[in-house]
């Protein structure tokens, strides 16, 4: 075989692999669990651990949602790190405008964790009493039936129930690249695994028993990985406990965000799959739709039909349109089979995705550290790391 044929025929094998796994994945990710056997319990049986840090998570529709919880019966606990957080102010006007009561409000700092996060919901993690715990990022508007339906898939077996918060309500159009990011990459890819038995973690909402909880070591468990979803992951896995992602997506509105902000979060999520799971910091660009289609153009003219002259303009796009036409219908083929956000502007959005693809995984392996909050939480998590080892060796 020449140079150029072998260079065909990795540029359709490339191609025919990544759109393959493209439609797969989000055909996958379609199908849905059976319905539990049995009654979901009933609200009372939750508490619900709600984290908030900034006035920006305590909008009024999120209070407006725990309030409903707690109507229904759900033991709510809101965690606050300062007395003079501006979300501690937000939360109790609403709450108290909704309820004509002072809101259910835990503050202060934890000091378990080198995750901020971990150090503020570890004061809600300790008072919980209800048998089924749920940690919610804010946010996400969680409502009764959703919850009780998370709830009925808790059994012996099953320690966590996983709940994506797939934004909706985009106004502009770094909210529409987020919405492409975070529902057509991100959800499809954890729902395409979850019913293939492998689990990635997804944040947003986190559910288990409190039997599950320690059995686990409590919240220590919360900071075994660098992000405390994967920790809990984790720990649920060492402890031979099963988990599984909720078919329900609750609302989550993000009408306006900032080019900023979206990029650096996925900068800091390709950072940590580097840390966690190397492979897919490679792979992701390598079978993103850009790569591939640059894959097809090589070799679609050697081995498409003489009809047309392949390498001329009109050849050359439509290359490009029966690519993408592949690539954008899977993706709203999933969007409107969930019932995700989906609109018009999502189909450039996708291309622009698959295209920043390869400049987020060069960005992301230009360095190893991730800043949260201000706080280095991967220096955190080496010295963490660093000390257990050195206690382990010392009591060995």
């Amino acid at each position: 075989m020449t140079a150029t044929g072998l260079s065909v025929t990795i540029a359709a094998i490339l191609w025919g692999v990544a759109t393959g796994w493209h439609v797969v994945t989000h055909l996958l990710a379609l199908v849905r669990h059976r319905k539990p056997a049995g009654e979901p319990p009933p609200a009372s049986a939750f508490t619900i651990v709600a984290p908030m840090v900034g006035d920006g998570d305590a909008s009024a529709a999120y209070v407006s949602a725990l309030v409903d919880l707690a109507k229904a019966g759900a033991e709510v606990l809101i965690c606050v790190e300062e007395y003079d957080d501006p979300a501690a102010e937000r939360v109790t006007l609403h709450w108290t405008y909704l309820t004509g009561e002072m809101p259910p409000l835990l503050i202060g700092r934890a000091n378990v964790s080198f995750n901020p996060k971990v150090n503020n919901i570890a004061k809600g993690l300790e008072t919980a009493s209800r048998p089924l715990i749920v940690v919610m990022d804010s946010g996400s508007l969680l409502r009764v039936p959703e919850l009780r339906a998370m709830g009925a898939m808790i059994n012996e077996r099953t320690g966590l129930v996983q709940g994506l918060k797939p934004p909706r309500g985009a106004r502009n159009w770094a909210a529409e690249a987020e919405c492409t990011m975070l529902n057509g990459y991100s959800a499809r890819m954890i729902f395409a695994l979850d019913k293939i038995g492998f689990q990635a973690a997804c944040g947003g909402i986190l559910l288990f028993s409190r039997a599950a909880f320690d059995k686990i070591g409590g919240v220590e468990a919360f900071s075994i990985e660098i992000a405390e979803d994967q920790s809990l992951l984790a720990a649920m896995r060492i402890a031979g406990l099963r988990t599984t992602v909720a078919d329900v997506v609750p609302a989550f509105p993000r009408p306006i965000r900032r080019w900023s902000d979206i990029w650096g979060r996925q900068v800091r999520w390709a950072r940590l799959r580097w840390l966690m799971a190397p492979v897919t910091v490679f792979l992701e660009p390598l079978l993103s739709g850009f790569v591939s289609m640059i894959a097809a153009l090589l070799a679609g003219p050697a081995l498409l039909p003489a009809w047309l002259d392949w390498t001329s303009p009109w050849g050359i796009a439509a290359i490009v349109l029966v690519h993408w036409g592949i690539w954008i219908g899977a993706e709203l083929l999933f969007l409107f089979g969930r019932g995700l956000h989906r609109s018009w502007k999502q189909v450039p959005c996708i291309v622009l995705r698959e295209t920043l693809m390869l400049p987020i995984a060069i960005h992301a392996l230009s360095g190893r550290d991730i800043k949260w909050r201000d706080v280095d939480v991967v220096g955190g998590w080496r010295a963490q790391r660093a000390r257990a080892a050195n206690s382990g060796g010392a009591a060995a």
